[in-house]
């Protein structure tokens, strides 16, 4: 296949196409005077639903801050100011016989748990000459 070329010719008492001008439109709407106070600020249902979830999370996170803080200040309404008392261990000590001294009547198991977890033990056995935290007496 050849390529083919396409000429157009014009008559000679014609000129180059000529191009018109695009005429402004008569029947436009006159334009709108430009606004000069804003708006008021409109939300659509899913921004609404935004802003309420939003607002709904801040006020739990803030009760939920103002229990924590007024749970702890209540848990330290019954105890004295005064430090936890401690006991330093003397030879052939137990933590069964330190419990027993601490709360004579009551079961032992209890306090010698409190004892522990209150030094933070973890089953490792205790030394004389150790200086123990014990817990307040129930």
């Amino acid at each position: 296949m050849s390529a083919m070329t396409y000429q157009r010719t014009f008559p000679a008492s014609a000129t180059a196409p000529v191009r018109h001008r695009a005429r402004a439109c008569t029947t436009a709407r006159p334009a709108r005077p430009v606004a000069t106070t804003a708006s008021p600020a409109r939300l659509t249902r899913r921004g609404r639903l935004v802003v309420v979830l939003v607002l709904a999370t801040l006020t739990l996170i803030a009760f939920s801050l103002g229990r924590a803080s007024s749970s702890d200040a209540s848990r330290g309404a019954g105890r004295p100011a005064s430090p936890r008392p401690t006991t330093v261990v003397q030879p052939g000590d137990t933590l069964w016989s330190i419990a027993r001294r601490i709360e004579p009547g009551a079961d032992p198991r209890v306090m010698v748990d409190r004892i522990a977890r209150l030094n933070d033990l973890g089953g490792r056995p205790i030394q004389s000459g150790q200086q123990l935290t014990l817990p307040y007496p129930r």
